[in-house]
């Protein structure tokens, strides 16, 4: 098992870039748990500590990961309008994350990012330490109906099940009615 630590800096200048980062480590390695805390000093931040096993990582290229530029300036912003943060930062979606999706999937897809929004304001967490875009995907193209088919999908181990496993299973289930 090993550990990272990551930041998010609520700044705007590097708020997106950051944010990349954080995205494109997280669609390399496979997430045992994270803790996230919302830090001020000496800047307000997302301070992040990852703990991954080696098995698990994955080149960028296999994970189709965007990664940010070198100089580690902001990411280009989405022009769509995103999913507000509990920091009112937006998270950008990387590209082709639905491109398999069917009309009734991506229905699918905008309730289970709406479910996670809610989620991380009540939490008072970014929408990602619930579950990211990717691990969203899947389950509108899996629809899982119950918690064992959900911990076939990558990102979805013993606590995330505990925790969001019902939620996520009843939302596929309405979307399927």
């Amino acid at each position: 098992m090993r550990c990272k630590t990551m930041r998010v800096r609520l700044a705007e200048a590097f708020a997106e870039g950051d944010e990349a980062e954080v995205t494109g480590f997280l669609e390399t390695v496979e997430v045992a748990s994270l803790v996230a805390s919302l830090v001020d000093f000496p800047e307000p931040r997302w301070s992040i500590l990852l703990f991954f096993d080696d098995a698990g990582v994955r080149a960028p290229e296999e994970a189709g990961a965007a990664r940010p530029s070198p100089d580690r300036s902001p990411a280009p912003r989405d022009t769509g309008e995103g999913e507000p943060r509990a920091s009112g930062l937006r998270v950008v979606a990387g590209e082709g994350e639905t491109g398999g999706l069917s009309p009734e999937d991506e229905l699918l897809l905008e309730r289970l990012k709406s479910w996670r929004s809610e989620r991380a304001r009540q939490e008072s967490v970014p929408p990602y330490c619930v579950a990211h875009n990717r691990m969203l995907s899947l389950i509108a193209e899996k629809k899982p109906g119950n918690t064992d088919e959900l911990k076939d999908l990558k990102g979805f181990g013993p606590a995330r099940i505990e925790k969001y496993g019902e939620e996520i299973i009843s939302i596929v289930a309405a979307g399927a009615a």
